[in-house]
């Protein structure tokens, strides 16, 4: 208790003197501290001292920049402003939905990047700093010394721009970068301290205010980390309308304009070399969408597009992704409008360069064709086999080369003993129909009946009635048997109406000759 009231009576002499932060002691005012609440009121009513002054005291010593909320959280979001994003999510849909009715079916191409509710737009800052970053009032260096003197330091930036470093007096670091300012505190370190050396980090980062106007959602000033970028202050704002341009994003400082930002490189090619960080004050203007045309057809990314200036065909197409292996690049089709207002069409090649430069204008809507269906090299089976349809035509392919086994490769109604081949000739378009004996040419490859096929040769295997009849009285007695099952016919009854059926099917099987049919 004596070493407490010592403690409490140094403090009371030294709070009123304008030296109060040097004269007392970190370790004096932490042992004061860990005194239950209670003695420490009775110690202070007994001399005289006011508690608040102490504390005051030790954040004055220890004084550092307060936490900003780099965003401000989702809960503090009032039920007007939640229903006010919601009211503008629905409108923008509907003005999407009717852009796209008037373009045919096309959207915008890049507003998906701001789609959905991200749960925090706050940059990630558990990455190391650039040597780049400028430092600025409100950011922290952590100073680690070692060597003749071991000392952990934590060096707040200060209104002014400086740092106090101990023993030493204030230290200018503000509009440094933080490599430059790394360097100067090693060089203070070693000319003022003998065998010590220093190692220099950031700790907190300043929080800053920055503006995002034109056509941004939520258009206003913001509070974002000092390690933000333009794409960071955008999905602060809520993203860009799709009223507002992807591709000149203009970030101004002191009313003059520092540079461009075009979101096509960062979404075609990943490049962020125009992603400036962000300084305190900063501006960054949406203006109004530029020009667009629309492409469609057989390319990889269907959509409306910003051009820039002097955007050739070839360009577009590179935009959308590229022509996809079902493109036909010999026949491009243009809808544009004219000087009369009156909208045409054009036509483009793009395997020649002509096509390939030719200039795109605005409302331009371009549809790339597709290649028709197999054109050639083919021959097709049609009828009763077991797998139809189109077949590679190589020369001296033959009947037996496609139908191989009369088992295998036909249905069971098939007739085996009579096909037929329909010819067309390519230089009269005349049609022609070749009798072709199926049995004999599968049992003699390469024989006169085994035909040579030619190009776009048309199969026809045919289907015996007689079978196809036996096969359709088979399954009109099955699904018989069942009825009468499930409807407790008697076997006898049932017996009796199928043998009669039988028998007239047979009589009247029996008294047609079998035809074929296709």
């Amino acid at each position: 208790m004596n070493l407490t009231k010592r403690l409490l009576l140094s403090l009371a002499l030294a709070l009123p003197v304008t030296t109060a932060a040097q004269s007392i002691s970190q370790s004096q005012i932490e042992q004061f501290k860990s005194m239950p609440r209670a003695q420490q009121e009775a110690l202070a009513r007994q001399y005289g001292v006011d508690l608040d002054s102490i504390a005051g005291s030790v954040g004055q010593q220890n004084q550092r920049p307060k936490n900003v909320n780099v965003v401000e959280p989702v809960d503090a979001i009032t039920d007007q402003e939640r229903e006010q994003a919601q009211s503008q999510s629905r409108e923008d849909k509907e003005n999407n939905d009717e852009q796209g009715h008037r373009s045919g079916g096309l959207k915008p191409f890049g507003y998906d990047l701001f789609a959905g509710s991200p749960t925090t737009f706050a940059p990630v800052t558990e990455i190391p700093i650039p040597n780049d970053y400028t430092l600025g009032p409100g950011d922290v260096l952590r100073v680690q010394l070692w060597g003749k003197e071991n000392q952990q330091l934590e060096l707040p930036v200060s209104r002014d721009g400086t740092i106090s470093f101990p023993q030493s007096g204030p230290q200018t670091v503000a509009g440094l970068t933080f490599d430059q300012a790394r360097q100067q505190i090693k060089k203070r370190v070693s000319e003022q301290y003998i065998g010590v050396q220093a190692s220099v980090t950031l700790g907190e980062l300043r929080s800053m205010r920055v503006f995002v106007l034109g056509e941004a959602r939520n258009a206003g000033s913001y509070t974002v980390s000092s390690l933000s970028t333009i794409t960071n202050a955008l999905y602060v704002s809520g993203g860009i309308k799709r009223t507002g341009s992807l591709r000149k994003i203009q970030h101004k400082r002191d009313g003059k304009l520092v540079g461009e930002l075009d979101l096509y490189d960062l979404l075609l090619a990943g490049d962020t070399s125009d992603d400036n960080r962000l300084q305190p004050g900063d501006v960054i203007f949406i203006p109004p969408v530029g020009d667009r045309v629309g492409i469609d057809g057989e390319v990889y990314r269907p959509a409306l597009y910003e051009l820039n200036s002097g955007t050739n065909l070839q360009e577009l197409v590179n935009l959308a992704g590229g022509l996809t292996p079902q493109a036909y690049p010999q026949l491009v089709r243009i809808e544009r409008n004219n000087d009369d207002f009156l909208r045409i069409i054009a036509e483009a090649n793009l395997t020649t360069p002509k096509g390939k430069k030719a200039k795109v204008k605005p409302g331009d809507r371009i549809e790339v064709a597709s290649i028709s269906d197999i054109t050639g090299q083919y021959v097709e089976v049609k009828g009763a086999a077991t797998r139809p349809g189109r077949y590679a035509w190589v020369p001296g392919m033959r009947v037996s080369s496609v139908i191989r086994s009369l088992d295998n490769d036909l249905l069971r109604e098939a007739d085996k003993r009579y096909a037929a081949i329909v010819r067309t000739d390519p230089e009269t378009d005349t049609v022609s129909v070749i009798n072709l004996r199926l049995r004999q040419a599968l049992g003699n490859p390469g024989g006169e009946n085994d035909i040579l096929l030619q190009e776009q040769d048309q199969f026809l295997i045919f289907a015996d009635e007689g079978k196809v009849s036996a096969k359709s009285r088979d399954q009109n007695d099955a699904m018989a048997e069942r009825s009468a099952l499930n409807n407790g016919t008697g076997n006898g009854e049932h017996k009796g109406v199928n043998s009669g059926t039988s028998n007239r099917a047979n009589s009247v099987s029996r008294g047609e000759s079998k035809d074929r049919h296709f």
